[in-house]
């Protein structure tokens, strides 16, 4: 059975993102916090390829969507998967899902949406464990 496991980049005093976090400003006005990954070194790069490799699956809520769904957010260069072999399924928790969503139009990316946490954890293992099973 797969892992379930929390994974974003935090500053110690627990942001995950900076002043002014939206749709029309990605992660906000903190570059230190993600640098990581926009300028990675040769740790770095394995570090994230190796995350992304061993995802089968991700849960997200619906502002975090939001925001990488806008227009500043994730493309084919920078993203959950960019510019590596394949993404994951993506599960977003919310009550209203979005008409349009711009990163399966461009990009292909697979996401549903699912009213709670607990459904939209159990149908990422079970795509997990499907991607596993496949590979």
């Amino acid at each position: 059975m797969p892992k379930v496991i929390a994974d974003i980049t935090m500053s110690l005093d627990g942001y995950v993102t900076g002043p002014g976090a939206d749709e029309q400003h990605g992660l906000g006005d903190a570059p230190e916090l993600h640098t990581w990954v926009t300028e990675q070194d040769a740790v770095d790069t394995e570090i994230l390829e190796r995350a992304t490799a061993q995802s089968g699956a991700v849960v997200m809520g619906r502002r975090l969507f939001d925001i990488v769904d806008g227009p500043g957010g994730w493309n084919e260069d920078m993203g959950y998967g960019a510019d590596q072999t394949g993404t994951p399924p993506f599960f977003v928790v919310t009550h209203a899902p979005p008409q349009d969503v711009r990163l399966e139009r461009e990009l292909g990316m697979r996401f549903t949406f699912v009213d709670d946490l607990g459904t939209a954890v159990d149908q990422a293992r079970a795509a997990a464990t499907q991607a596993a099973q496949d590979a």
